[in-house]
């Protein structure tokens, strides 16, 4: 025969039906087991040589060609035993037993019998591919039956081959894609075409009929002959494995990237190391119900799922069976066995444990087979792609390094749990049999065993009980050495088990006889003794507490008087510090006056001296022309100081607050640096105007930009020397614009570029320096931009100067209601025609009466996110539009033109379906807030913060708006940490009222336009205002604990000046810090 253990079987064999041996038709190989005999030990035929000493032939088997035993002869069960195996005793030769082989053989007649890939196609005839040369091997059914070696292909080397149809195949090898059709024992070749697709291993049919095969350089398509790379979006690198998954999807294994997913889109998903499943090397997918069972090199099979929630929510489970890491490939039976391949053999499991497994069970025990089952080598093969393939009888084939192995479902079943037996037991020195009786220092120790199986490649293992405790961990120990048994009756249960089954249990009982110290006589004795023993030290303990107590009582009175008069100590101190602290508030009073009497009373005798001047008609000596002309020029200077010292003592007094106007930058700029070309061209340097675009309409304190860019652009020409230049440039971003200032003077010092916005810091220090200066523009510039909620800085040039830039934000969320303009400015352009109706078309309608135009665009601005925004010039009109268009809310103002909020209110009123009317009023008394909400739903007073007109909003039209709705939201964890080093880095420094927004972004490692983008992204707010909001936020926390006694040690506390911070505090919280602070002092 062709390699079979026992060579072949004829029709008169008895041969295994599943339930007894019985004359029936050729099948499958039978295998043979060494057994020793009293003469001889009796070894089997070795594989694969054809003519082996043990032949079956007809109702006799010989043994190197003599009769050994006689079939014939054999009583109907006599020599059957309950497993099913025939024992044939034999003429001098020992015992043999014959069995039905588990697995079926099928040879390769060649010297490299390896295989590493096989197929079934339509007419189930197995595709058989040869490791060493890419040959090929078919095996119709009957061959597959006989166990015969299968026919060779002649001239096909081949890496893949693949069935298109009922008559035409592809094989694809050496850079050649050929179609042809099976004839006989070769492929007639058709047509071929040129190929990049390098080792290609695996193949896939798509629900839309197109194949895709993967290779060593990815993923191909085959069109026609035409064997393509295929488009995808995602690295794949060597496919290994691919599995068409429901709804288009395709699973890919890959060798070295885990893996993958690839949607209708071809967009390519991880799921591999960098992506959940912590593997590398797959080599075989195979999906069962929800899961998908992933065949790996590294981690043995894992489980991946459930796929029905997307992959996002998949989890993945690995185990190894025994002691192999990787496994070529997985198959379930028609039995619902599931069978894996892997270099030590095949392992199988019983049906459903794997699905309990996925779902979060334990790992099932798998049984081995090797050898002794009917593999010629127990290394199954497959090398990066794991194959294994069912046929329409059942049979599961897989390719091994000794031809290919097939295992049945139909010849298999697992064995059964093994019977444990106590072998020996002994106490002490001496064996012993139960009951065992064991003085109190003996041991015990006890050994077992439980016969296995020999056709299967598997090992029992034990469990070991005592006393109806639990059951130890299973292992493969057989024996256990007692000692320490508590006196009194024991009992030692040991149970073998195999393939995940346990057998009857084996026990042996004993006795353990109580040691001396173990009675009832030396326990009451001990307890006596214990007593006394108690007693003394108690006594002796007592005594010395009592010792110790006195001690500390003298202790605790001598501490009391040292307490007492340090308490005293820093009673005085705490006065005197809160003496101080009132007299440096008094005293920062009265500088803050000083300055502003000071700015008062020169600012008179500047402007008469001035005036006179000015009046004066230049003297005819041009050396009197030149020293009028210098007069002149330094009392304008000197009035120049005078109105930055002016705005110094407003800010310091809390009293300069910005109006802000919807003004184009852009034509601001330029008409600003139109009043410098003079100056500039006085000392020769050439002055560069923004380049004309579109308007950039901006929400900004006309004055307070017009000083800030007048200080950068002064300071600019100031320090370009002639034939220098000074460019200006505005640069818009979706979140800010950017303004910026360029010379090509000197630059400055590194040593200066921190403090050069500190005020009355000077970069050129002493008598001698070049350029006049004060110190105070750029501090002056930099709180003005502050102010107005934007940021201000400077960086080097390239090749030589300075660039200061200015970025104010867009929108109108850095500016509170009470800083909307209220006066027209002579710069600005004329207002644009207002939209009828801002908003997304499915938030609810919002109607707004004011008759302020600007501080119309601000609510259209602040709200439009949130609702449909319409507005209405006055009371008038604001009542026709609200009949007509049904807001789902009325926001008014009270005072109005023509008719004002009350009577709008009432007016609407007498409508059955009037819609809810929010009232704003700048009057707050009782009796106006009690007319209000007569005639209204809500009632808001002036100066109110954007936080509670949102909240009043919501809380009438039950809306989220936008800017409420981002407290609410979760702060993803990357989010909150960026919050949390802001919050730290402010911290630190939260006395400090010279902290910049630069330095603020590199104390949290970012530039200063990421943390702007960051900021607004997460919080909403420009990092200026979440300085300021963020004090704000510490100041409402030390007003809460009580911590200081006036509003000025608050202020200074968080960096602010006290009338700066009374007004900001009011603007965002709705109350005064003194209404806070008189609110703890009564808690």
């Amino acid at each position: 025969a062709d390699g079979a253990p026992i060579v072949d079987t004829r029709r008169s064999i008895y041969r295994w039906d599943g339930a007894r041996f019985a004359a029936l038709d050729p099948g499958g190989p039978l295998a043979c087991i060494p057994i020793p005999a009293r003469t001889h030990r009796f070894e089997c035929p070795p594989f694969n040589q054809r003519a082996g000493p043990w032949r079956i032939r007809n109702d006799v088997i010989t043994h190197s060609g003599r009769e050994v035993w006689t079939l014939g002869a054999l009583p109907e069960d006599g020599l059957v035993d309950s497993r099913g195996d025939l024992w044939v005793p034999t003429q001098g030769d020992g015992l043999l037993r014959v069995r039905p082989a588990v697995l079926h053989h099928l040879p390769i007649a060649r010297h490299d019998a390896r295989a590493d890939h096989l197929w079934l196609d339509r007419a189930d005839r197995l595709w058989v591919r040869h490791a060493s040369d890419r040959s090929w091997r078919t095996y119709d059914p009957e061959a597959r039956r006989r166990g015969g070696a299968g026919v060779e292909l002649r001239d096909v080397k081949a890496t893949l081959i693949r069935e298109l149809d009922e008559e035409r195949l592809i094989d694809i090898g050496k850079g050649v894609a050929r179609t042809g059709r099976r004839a006989g024992a070769t492929i007639e070749r058709e047509t071929g075409a040129a190929t990049t697709i390098s080792n290609p291993c695996t193949a896939a049919r798509l629900p839309d009929g197109v194949w895709i095969i993967g290779g060593g350089n990815g993923l191909y398509a085959l069109d026609g002959v035409e064997v393509a790379p295929l488009a995808v979006d995602g690295e794949i690198g060597r496919v290994s494995a691919l599995l068409p998954l429901s709804g288009g999807d395709v699973a890919i294994g890959t060798k070295s990237r885990g893996l993958r997913f690839m949607d209708r889109a071809r967009r390519v998903r991880p799921l591999g190391r960098r992506g959940g499943l912590l593997v590398d090397g797959i080599r075989h997918l195979r999906r069962d119900g929800d899961t998908l069972w992933v065949s790996t090199e590294e981690e043995g099979l894992c489980a991946v799922g459930p796929l029905s929630g997307g992959l996002e929510g998949a989890a993945w489970r690995c185990l190894r069976p025994g002691a192999a890491r990787g496994v070529h490939a997985s198959e379930v039976d028609a039995a619902g066995n599931t069978w894996l391949s892997s270099n030590v053999g095949l392992w199988v499991s019983r049906p459903g444990e794997l699905a309990a497994f996925a779902d979060g069970g334990p790992a099932p025990d798998f049984l081995q087979l090797g050898v002794e089952s009917g593999m010629v080598k127990a290394e199954a093969n497959g090398q990066s792609c794991g194959t294994v393939a069912r046929d329409r009888e059942g049979v599961l084939w897989f390719p091994t390094q000794d031809g290919v192995v097939g295992a049945d479902p139909r010849r298999f079943r697992f064995p059964e749990a093994p019977r444990a037996s106590i072998e020996l037991a002994r106490v002490g020195e001496r064996p012993a049999a139960g009951p065992l009786q064991v003085e109190p220092e003996q041991a015990v120790e006890l050994s077992w065993v439980a016969p296995a199986p020999p056709e299967y490649a598997a090992q029992v293992r034990y469990r070991v009980r005592i006393n109806d405790g639990a059951w130890s961990e299973p292992s493969r120990g057989r024996g256990i050495t007692l000692a320490g048994l508590a006196p009194g009756a024991f009992r030692v249960e040991v149970q073998a088990g195999l393939a995940g089954a346990w057998g009857p249990i084996a026990a042996i009982a004993g006795h353990r006889a109580p040691a001396w110290h173990e009675r009832w006589l030396a326990w009451v004795l001990g307890l006596v003794i214990a007593i006394g023993v108690g007693a003394g030290v108690v006594r002796l303990r007592t005594r010395a507490l009592r010792r110790r107590q006195q001690a500390l009582e003298a202790t605790v009175a001598e501490r009391t008087v040292e307490v007492r008069s340090k308490a005293d100590a820093l009673l005085r101190k705490t006065r005197l510090l809160s003496e101080q602290s009132a007299r440096l508030a008094e005293l920062e009073g009265l500088r803050s006056q000083a300055i502003a009497n000071l700015h008062h009373e020169l600012r008179t005798p500047l402007t008469l001296v001035k005036a006179g001047l000015e009046r004066l008609s230049p003297p005819g000596d041009p050396r009197e022309r030149e020293n009028h002309a210098r007069v002149l020029r330094n009392a304008a200077r000197l009035e120049t100081l005078m109105s930055q010292l002016g705005d110094i003592a407003q800010l310091e007094s809390g009293e300069l607050v910005p109006r802000a106007r919807r003004l184009d930058l852009r034509a601001r700029t330029s008409a600003l640096i139109g009043r410098f070309q003079a100056l500039a061209s006085q000392r020769g340097i050439t002055l560069s105007p923004p380049p004309p675009g579109d308007a950039l309409s901006l929400w900004f304190d006309p004055d307070f930009f017009d000083k800030i860019l007048s200080n950068l652009v002064h300071n600019a020409l100031k320090f370009t020397p002639p034939g220098g230049a000074v460019e200006i440039s505005v640069a818009p971003s979706d979140e800010l614009v950017r303004v910026e200032v360029s010379d090509t003077g000197p630059g400055i010092p590194e040593r200066a570029r921190e403090r050069v916005f500190e005020r009355l810091f000077q970069v050129e220090q002493g008598a001698d320096r070049p350029h006049e200066g004060s110190g105070i523009g750029l501090a002056l510039a930099r709180e003005l931009t502050e102010l107005c909620g934007g940021e201000i800085g400077h960086e080097p040039r390239g090749g030589g100067g300075t660039r200061f830039w200015v970025s104010l934000p867009r929108g109108s969320a850095h500016i509170l209601p009470d800083e909307v303009a209220r006066e027209p400015d002579e710069l600005s352009p004329a207002a644009p025609e207002e939209p009828q109706i801002v908003g997304p078309d499915d938030a609810p309608l919002l109607l707004v009466v004011e008759d302020h135009a600007d501080m119309r665009a601000w609510f259209v601005d602040e709200l439009s996110e949130g609702f449909r925004v319409a507005t209405a010039a006055n009371g008038e009109e604001g009542l026709a539009r609200a009949l007509s268009l049904r807001p789902a809310l009325v926001l008014s103002d009270v005072m109005m033109p023509r008719l004002d909020g009350l009577g709008l209110a009432r007016a609407l009123k007498r409508s059955p379906d009037a819609p809810p009317v929010l009232l704003i009023s700048a009057k707050v008394s009782a009796a106006e807030r009690q007319a209000a909400l007569d005639v209204a739903d809500g009632w808001l007073p002036k100066p109110f913060s954007s936080t509670g007109l949102r909240a009043e909003l919501r809380r009438l039209t039950g809306a989220e708006l936008v800017g409420s709705a981002r407290g609410s939201q979760e702060v993803p964890e990357v989010d909150r940490q960026l919050l949390e080093r802001l919050a730290a880095a402010v911290d630190e420094r939260l006395d400090d009222e010279s902290l910049t927004v630069p330095e603020l972004a590199r104390a949290v490692a970012r530039s200063t336009r990421t943390l702007h983008r960051e900021l607004r992204r997460v919080a909403g707010v420009t990092p200026t205002r979440w300085i300021r909001e963020h004090r704000l936020r510490r100041a409402m926390e030390i007003l809460r604990r009580g911590e200081v006694q006036t509003i000025s040690e608050v202020a200074a506390a968080v960096g602010m000046s006290r009338a700066w911070f009374t007004r900001t505090y009011r603007a965002w919280s709705g109350r005064s810090p003194g209404q806070d602070l008189l609110r703890t002092r009564e808690a």
